[in-house]
């Protein structure tokens, strides 16, 4: 129906040979489509392929964080929700996670977080209560409030390349990361705030219902069945 040429030129940053700088998923909302193109910047088009507006993010430099001069390209994709456009860049320095105007691109607010470079998507719990973006991560794994971006709860502990997006199934959030040392499954209540991070030895708390260890994905992204 119709292609659109986003970026020319070289490119900020190297990527991974087995990737592309092309590698996020676009999202859309049946009126909008967004893509993600990392140091490239994002694109939002109507359904016809006219450029509604685009975005310049600066050099994002994701890598694997024990060899910062391996530059792999980013991998998370943008989201949607309702009239905002939300993406997580945990990078070598400076990460954060942030929500733009899905008309006119402009920058609503921006969360700085303490992460290396993960490659997760988040996703969208919407409460009875409140609303809030879910996102995985190696040292900083958390939700934060829709409207404002304030952090509500965070935990460490994980694979150290995250990749699987965080999903909701009956008031559970859970999450799953591979690589490394670890491989966990944490099912998290959504009421969930503060640090909840597990103490030593220890499965569960307030906030975490249950958790395993090891067995956790690499990079699928898992389903709730029934």
């Amino acid at each position: 129906l119709w292609n659109r040429q986003s970026h020319t030129g070289k490119p900020k940053v190297k990527r991974h040979l087995k990737s592309s700088h092309a590698t996020p998923t676009p999202c859309t909302d049946g009126n909008y489509v967004v893509a993600f193109f990392g140091s490239e910047g994002m694109y939002c088009c109507d359904m016809q392929g006219h450029l509604i507006w685009k975005k310049d993010l600066g050099k994002l430099d994701w890598g694997y964080y024990r060899m910062r001069s391996a530059q792999w390209g980013g991998g998370s994709s943008p989201i949607i929700h309702k009239q905002m456009v939300i993406i997580q860049c945990d990078v070598q320095k400076s990460s954060f996670i942030a929500a733009f105007n899905l008309k006119d691109g402009s920058q609503l607010w921006r969360t700085p977080r303490n992460d290396v470079p993960t490659w997760g998507t988040p996703t969208v719990y919407s409460g009875k209560k409140h609303s809030q973006i879910i996102v995985n991560g190696y040292r900083h794994i958390g939700g934060y409030d829709i409207e404002a971006g304030k952090e509500i709860w965070k935990m460490t502990g994980g694979g150290d390349i995250p990749v699987p997006t965080p999903i909701v199934a009956h008031n559970l959030i859970y999450i799953t990361n591979a690589h490394g040392r670890m491989s966990p499954i944490y099912a998290v209540h959504v009421s969930a705030t503060g640090d909840i991070s597990l103490a030593k030895d220890t499965s569960s708390n307030q906030y975490v219902a249950w958790s395993y260890s090891r067995g956790g994905n690499y990079i699928p992204t898992p389903i709730i069945y029934n």
